[in-house]
Parts: C-alpha cells; sequence; structure tokens
C-alpha cells in the first residue's frame, strides 16, 4: 500500500536501468527515487511499498551531486523524455555500460566484463532525434501538442524540445494554431502528430494520426503546409487508425508520401508507421561496426545468411552487398513494403529473398546458416524464435539488442547450447537517457 507521508533522507548511489535512481534505506531496502541523480542527498516522499523495494520521488535536493549538469530545457523535471539529462555525459557512458554488466551477471549469470567493451561517445548529444510522436493536450477548449510526463500517461503541453533535430524543436509553436483550427479545439479524431527530419538530405515529413472519420483532405494540407517554413516540408500524410489503434491504411496529402534518409551509404524510403532509429549518426556507427564484424568472419560470398526482424532493411542492404543470397524475414506491414522498395531502388532485390512471415519455418527450409543476424524488439526473442535459431544453428549469430534484461535472458540460453560470446559492445543511440544499443557475436563452439 502507498503512504505518501512518510519522508525519508536518502543518498543516491547509482541508476537503476530505467528512469529512478538506487538508494538504500537503514534497514537496507532499496528504494527506486524519480527526480534524482547519482550522489545527491534527497529527501522523498514514499509512494508505493513493494515486498522488495519502494518506490519514492524527490521532494527537494539537500545537496546536489557533482555528477549534476546545467539543465538546458525547462521541462527536464517533469518529462519523461530524457530522465538523464541532468547527468554529466561521461557519467552516463559508464553507468550504462555498467547497466549492461549487471544485467548479464544478475539475470544471465554471466560474466563477460572482458568482451564488453567500453561505449564511444556520441559527437551530438543534443538535437539527435530525427522523431517525435506528440500526443495532444486539450488545454482550456484547445489542443495543445505536448510529451508524456514522467510514469504517467498524461501529457504535458511543451513550445519545443532541444532533443529533437532542428526543423522539428518548435513545431508545437508553429502546429498548435492549425491543429485547433482544423480539428476544432478537441482532439476526437486527431489521435497523435508525427514529425520525422533526415540528417543527410532535405526530407521532411509530418504525419497525423487520426481515426477514420471523412475529413477535408484538401484544407487539411492547404492549412498545414502554410503553417509550416517553406522550403521544408517534403510529405505530408494521415495514418488512419481503426478504435483498436491499428493502422488500416495511410493517406497522401501532399508531397512524396513517405520520408527519406541515407544511412551508411545507402537510399531509405520510410513509411509513417514504420521503424527506422531515430539517431541517424549513431545509427550509421552500429551498421558499419556490424558490418566491420561482418567482414571479419572471412565468409564466403556465397554463404547463407538470413536477417531476421530486418525492419526497412537497415542491415539486409548492407548485407545483400556482400552476399549473393540473402534471406530477411519481416512481419509488419509497412516496413516489409519499405524494405521491397528500399532494395529495389539500391539495385539489390534480386540478391534479397524476403519474406513477411514471423521469424519460423522458412529457417527450415534454408539448409544451414553461416551467419544470422538477429533484430528482435525489447521484449527480445519469444520461446518459439529462439527455439527455431537453435535448430537453424548457425555458424555465427550476430544479436543486436535495445534492452539489457532480454539480451542477458536470450544469451543464457544460447550460451547453454554450445555458443560462445566472441565479442559484446555497446552503442549510445540515445543520451540523455539510459537507452542503450548491444552488439553481440555468437560463434557455435560445437
Amino acid at each position: 500500500m502507498s503512504d505518501s507521508k512518510q519522508v525519508l533522507r536518502l543518498q543516491i548511489e547509482r541508476p537503476s536501468y530505467g528512469p529512478q535512481m538506487i538508494a538504500k534505506r537503514d534497514d537496507g531496502k532499496t528504494i527506486l527515487v524519480e527526480g534524482a541523480m547519482p550522489g545527491d542527498l534527497v529527501e522523498v516522499e514514499i509512494l508505493k511499498e513493494h515486498p522488495r523495494y519502494s518506490e519514492a520521488r524527490t521532494l527537494r535536493v539537500l545537496r546536489p551531486s557533482s555528477q549534476r549538469v546545467a539543465q538546458i530545457c525547462e521541462y527536464i523535471d517533469i518529462c519523461g523524455g530524457c530522465p538523464w539529462a541532468g547527468l554529466d555525459y561521461a557519467d552516463q557512458l559508464s553507468y550504462k555500460r555498467q547497466s549492461l554488466l549487471d544485467a548479464l551477471s544478475h539475470i544471465g549469470k554471466i560474466t563477460a566484463a572482458e568482451q564488453v567493451s567500453t561505449i564511444r561517445p556520441q559527437e551530438r548529444t543534443w538535437a539527435y532525434r530525427n522523431k517525435v510522436v506528440f500526443d495532444l493536450s486539450p488545454t482550456c477548449g484547445k489542443l495543445k501538442l505536448g510529451l508524456h510526463a514522467r510514469r504517467s500517461s498524461r501529457v504535458i503541453p511543451v513550445e519545443h524540445c532541444p532533443l529533437l533535430a532542428p526543423p522539428l524543436q518548435d513545431l508545437p509553436q508553429r502546429l498548435n494554431g492549425a491543429l485547433n483550427y482544423l480539428f476544432h479545439g478537441h482532439g476526437d479524431d486527431l489521435l497523435r502528430v508525427q514529425a520525422r527530419a533526415a540528417l543527410h538530405l532535405p526530407s521532411f515529413e509530418l504525419a497525423l494520426w487520426t481515426s477514420t472519420a471523412p475529413l477535408d483532405r484538401a484544407l487539411l494540407a492547404k492549412v498545414i503546409q502554410d503553417a509550416l517554413p517553406r522550403p521544408g516540408l517534403t510529405s505530408l500524410v494521415r495514418v488512419l487508425v481503426n478504435p483498436r489503434r491499428q493502422v488500416r491504411g495511410v493517406e497522401r496529402l501532399a508531397g512524396s508520401g513517405y520520408w527519406q534518409e541515407r544511412l551508411a551509404g545507402y537510399g531509405f524510403k520510410v513509411s509513417a508507421p514504420s521503424f527506422f532509429q531515430v539517431n541517424t549518426a549513431a545509427a550509421e556507427g552500429l551498421v558499419e561496426a556490424v558490418m566491420h564484424q561482418v567482414d571479419g568472419l572471412g565468409l564466403a560470398p556465397d554463404s547463407q545468411v538470413a536477417d531476421l526482424f530486418c525492419g526497412v532493411g537497415s542491415f539486409t542492404l548492407p548485407l545483400a552487398k556482400r552476399f549473393a543470397h540473402v534471406v530477411a524475414i519481416e512481419k509488419t506491414a509497412s516496413s516489409l513494403q519499405d524494405l521491397r522498395r528500399n532494395l529495389k531502388d539500391n539495385q539489390l532485390g534480386d540478391k534479397v529473398q524476403v519474406y513477411g512471415d514471423e521469424v519460423g519455418h522458412r529457417l527450415k527450409l534454408e539448409g544451414r546458416y553461416q551467419l544470422i543476424l538477429v533484430d528482435p524488439p525489447r521484449s527480445g526473442l519469444d520461446p518459439a524464435a529462439r527455439a527455431l535459431l537453435l535448430d537453424a544453428r548457425p555458424c555465427y549469430l550476430i544479436y543486436i539488442s535495445c534492452n539489457p534484461s532480454s539480451l542477458a535472458r536470450d544469451l543464457t540460453h544460447f550460451l547453454q547450447d554450445g555458443y560462445r560470446l566472441r565479442q559484446l559492445r555497446p552503442f549510445d543511440l540515445f543520451p540523455q537517457s539510459y537507452h542503450l544499443e548491444s552488439l553481440c557475436l555468437l560463434k557455435d563452439s560445437r
């Protein structure tokens, strides 16, 4: 039960893998504290008690940590987008690497400090996000674009966000008036607003996620284009969503109807519902590191290679440049369509066999694989996919992870079944947050 009146004075020790910080009560019980930084001496209010830990929020910082840095955004204390923004960047990298080691040790019972490399710093730690999704906050009869509060579904109206690429930073100021005019001050039909701005190309897309109710598309396109600076907007689309929030289609309202970017030398066209890494520069470093590992394996060009959970083809395209035949598996309809288009545009379509399946029986049909690359969602591999990979038994497995906990769990299964960990390299694709990517290379030692 929660006890909102219990107030404690605590010394913050270190971050959790999440927005909260870890402290210890006098009796040794762990307290997860929001709104603090490592090294702070804080006064906290207990929000919820659990058998093994408690949750709390900071009331006052009594003595700030030496690891704190000046805040550059007025929303840092309330917005959930960059919970580590008050922490020195070098310390962020150190804590991220440690969070990976902790997950491997505590969840996977894996000791891998020698295989886990340090994280290379990113040159751009602010203004790097190529994508933003704004929710709607009805305020005094008007719609305002906003972002989610920390650990809450509440939407905070914002005027700008310094984490975003420059073309995206002040979108709320430019769009709020236009959206209120179009949707009459309520968000019954408008669910969210998504925008993407490319790093390497003059591509800027705005996507309005709406219900399937009829809209005056010509009026919508004119009002939105008039509200945004020129030149700028290259694509305006409407993503139609049913009451269950499932995508039913994408309508082109103006421009190309898709967003474009270059990544590691390849051109990509990406539909509004499709996933693409939000930090283009850092993602390029990840792709280049993966391909450097692939090149170091010394595999023949006619080797059997597969890319699972391949999305729009960030790894599929460079793999197809190296091998005569690649199997690519992706189940999301929009990503699958984008993948086929990107392969064709980059003249690689004849080298890739694309399957719109769950990761499944296709692996059994293709014989022995020399290399399989997997880039699963945050939840990691489900038991069926993990079993199929072990059954396919590739000589080498490259696992790209965005969650240390699910990576540690999955690695345990591979190591117990005869795979050996060759390298584990963390990447910082999300400065100012606790998230990290990991590149893991496994070799079959049986």
